[in-house]
């Protein structure tokens, strides 16, 4: 019986408010399409997660730019900036 892997063809890689620059997570095919509009729409789900009574509320920090690359040939397939004054 073999048991086969599967690497996800995306990678969320994003900066935060303090500088911190991480490979966040997988892109999930629920999440739609990898393109821009839905990469934006993630981000801002994830920063009212990071707000007081959400699930990640004890993690005090902001994505301020997000970048969806693959992971195969590592070419950035979208990316978004917060905009300068984000109220949250």
């Amino acid at each position: 019986m073999s048991r086969r892997c599967h690497t996800p063809k995306y990678r969320i890689e994003v900066s935060y408010n303090n500088g911190t620059r991480c490979s966040f997570t997988t892109w999930e095919r629920r999440c739609g399409r990898a393109n821009t509009k839905n990469l934006e729409a993630w981000r801002v789900r994830m920063n009212a997660s990071f707000q007081p009574g959400g699930i990640n509320a004890h993690i005090n920090v902001h994505i301020s730019k997000a970048e969806l690359v693959n992971q195969f040939t590592g070419e950035t397939v979208a990316a978004v900036n917060a905009p300068m004054f984000e109220t949250v």
